[in-house]
């Protein structure tokens, strides 16, 4: 798929893309004819300007940022899909080429990637919809009020009360759901992770394991419904 625009964050204040990457990217889109434009901090716009990432809610819009699981959940935050994810921290340059569909050119870019410094540091916590079980543990655990409930989902309903650079209640979620992406140690930073294991089931004689199974996955999927409808 060809895109017409591809937008990269600059990650303020951490930098956890490498700078050299972002440039050699943007020089080989913009020679290309794609669309550029710089964000200084995609976190920062997810508290502050969520509009904005709605406006990157785009089948021909690519995001140049950090890992895809951090970014999903990122947009999952303000309630809409991500588009498609070029993963800045882990990918190699040669695969985001391909999956934009240009060719590698000898063009290098002038890009000087502005520094900022905002007052806030947009720290604080992604939920993995995927993993997280609500179980509250992190409400429980969190002494600044970050998160609250909403129904029986799980939401970080104050941002900005987080301790800067405090990854704890990531490290006390028993199913690994909680990302904060500017972190550098895996899974926390959103890396990719290996899935969340469903419970065994004992077979009981006469019982086919794949009903089994196939039950326990319905009901999990209607728990998830119900939780998004409260």
């Amino acid at each position: 798929m060809n895109f017409q625009r591809v937008v990269f964050c600059c990650c303020a204040d951490y930098h956890r893309i490498p700078a050299d990457l972002i440039k050699g990217l943007y020089s080989q889109a913009e020679f290309a004819g794609i669309k550029i434009e710089l964000c200084n901090d995609l976190c920062y716009e997810a508290v502050r300007n969520p509009e904005f990432l709605k406006q990157l809610s785009d089948e021909n819009t690519a995001i140049a940022a950090c890992y895809r699981r951090s970014i999903k959940a990122l947009f999952a935050s303000v309630d809409i899909s991500a588009p498609m994810v070029l993963d800045l921290r882990s990918d190699k340059i040669n695969q985001h080429l391909l999956t934009l569909g240009i060719n590698a050119s000898e063009k290098k870019s002038e890009l000087l990637i502005p520094e900022y410094a905002y007052k806030w540091k947009a720290w604080y916590p992604l939920i993995d919809r995927e993993r997280c079980s609500g179980c509250g543990k992190c409400i429980d655990y969190c002494l600044f009020g970050v998160y609250s409930r909403i129904g029986r989902r799980v939401v970080v309903a104050q941002p900005s009360e987080c301790k800067t650079n405090c990854p704890a209640c990531a490290r006390v979620c028993p199913q690994k759901a909680i990302i904060f992406p500017k972190h550098n140690e895996a899974p926390i930073d959103g890396a990719e992770i290996e899935p969340v294991n469903p419970p065994k089931l004992e077979v009981q004689p006469g019982q086919n394991a794949d009903d089994l199974y196939t039950k326990l996955a319905k009901r999990r999927q209607n728990q998830k419904k119900d939780a998004l409808l409260k």
